[in-house]
């Protein structure tokens, strides 16, 4: 990967005081908002309140950590957490402000989102990207990601350039990596082991239960989240 200066950039738990500044990259970042996801639609009709609401829901989903990148004072990208479509992992989604791509800031941002879900005690990381959102893809293969699986569902996509067409990258946690090479497999062959071993009954599935994470303290309330995200510092 290129060396580049990431001196003046910030990766923390979005808060409610960075409520105008959020409204604010919305508004420059159209296309990055609808291309491949829904979040933008209607948001051109959007007043004060619907971000309001909009900004409000994100930050008291229980299950998901909303964070920021912030260039200085500027929010250039904003990523979220949440669990993945299976146990044992969190799935990431991720955009760059208009005018800040080109500089790495999505690799940045992804590497920081990866490192984060597996610092609170995931066993990987998940990403779900549309196989025609080539920038994405390139993030991912630059992190050296795996491709654990293609498939064609159109009525799955978002955005208005939905393919139809997806790939599943998964980034391990690094014990779970250490532990299929002591055993000769590979790390999804570990995770599909737990995953048979829940659905048989023999493991519990993982609970959402408020706990202290290594980064980040509490699920209370993502402003709570993001104080103790400043304490970790």
């Amino acid at each position: 990967m290129k060396e580049r200066n990431y001196e003046n950039l910030t990766f923390r738990m979005i808060s409610y005081i960075d409520f105008e500044e959020f409204k604010r990259a919305c508004l420059a970042s159209p296309q990055e908002l609808t291309a491949f996801l829904s979040k933008g639609k209607f948001m051109e009709y959007f007043n004060l309140v619907d971000f309001l609401n909009l900004f409000n829901a994100m930050l008291k989903d229980q299950e998901t950590n909303v964070y920021g990148l912030f260039e200085g004072k500027t929010l250039v990208g904003i990523g979220t957490s949440s669990p993945a479509n299976r146990s044992f992992g969190s799935q990431l989604i991720y955009w760059i402000r208009n005018g800040y791509h080109g500089k790495g800031y999505g690799v940045f941002l992804m590497y920081s989102l990866i490192c984060r879900a597996i610092q609170n005690g995931h066993h990987y990381a998940e990403l779900i990207i549309d196989q025609e959102n080539i920038p994405s893809i390139k993030v991912a293969e630059s992190l050296g990601l795996t491709k654990v699986k293609e498939w064609t569902r159109p009525e799955s996509g978002q955005g208005e350039r939905n393919s139809g067409k997806f790939a599943m990258y998964f980034a391990y946690a690094h014990q779970l990596e250490l532990e299929a090479e002591q055993h000769g497999l590979e790390p999804l062959q570990i995770l599909q082991a737990l995953w048979h071993r829940e659905a048989y009954g023999l493991i519990a599935p993982p609970k959402l239960v408020i706990q202290e994470s290594r980064i980040g303290k509490t699920r209370l309330s993502q402003n709570l989240r993001f104080f103790s995200d400043l304490g970790s510092k």
